[in-house]
């Protein structure tokens, strides 16, 4: 019996590698802005609440805020729904190593707003 070429298919078709372009077809428009929200309560719920203000948020406000030392594992929990943040480095006064702050993009808290008003997502109040 002879072996079949695995990248071959039934009919000795070459098989799409890694590198061709193989572009899946859709019956639906792709969204372009689709994340998930968190679940109501949680740090990334408030850190989520807190972005779409359009505030900006580093680890002393965070604190400041009575949130707790979390921020970083909120803001990883919303990366992981699909919320795109921005994100700098800033020095504080808490010592030598410069900590991240976090903000939205003002078109993301835009196309947010917009799918709030139409009913596609959740709102948060």
């Amino acid at each position: 019996m002879k072996k079949r070429n695995s990248r071959q298919g039934r009919q000795g078709e070459a098989l799409p590698t890694e590198n061709d372009d193989v572009l899946q077809l859709s019956f639906f428009g792709v969204d372009s802005f689709s994340p998930r929200m968190p679940s109501v309560g949680t740090r990334a719920w408030i850190c989520l609440e807190i972005l779409l203000s359009g505030k900006r948020l580093s680890q002393p406000v965070f604190l400041d805020m009575k949130q707790g030392w979390r921020l970083s594992a909120a803001i990883y929990d919303l990366n992981k729904l699909g919320w795109p943040d921005k994100r700098r480095s800033i020095t504080h006064e808490w010592g030598r190593r410069p900590i991240r702050e976090y903000w939205l993009a003002p078109d993301v808290i835009a196309e947010f707003s917009s799918l709030a008003a139409k009913g596609g997502c959740d709102e948060i109040v």
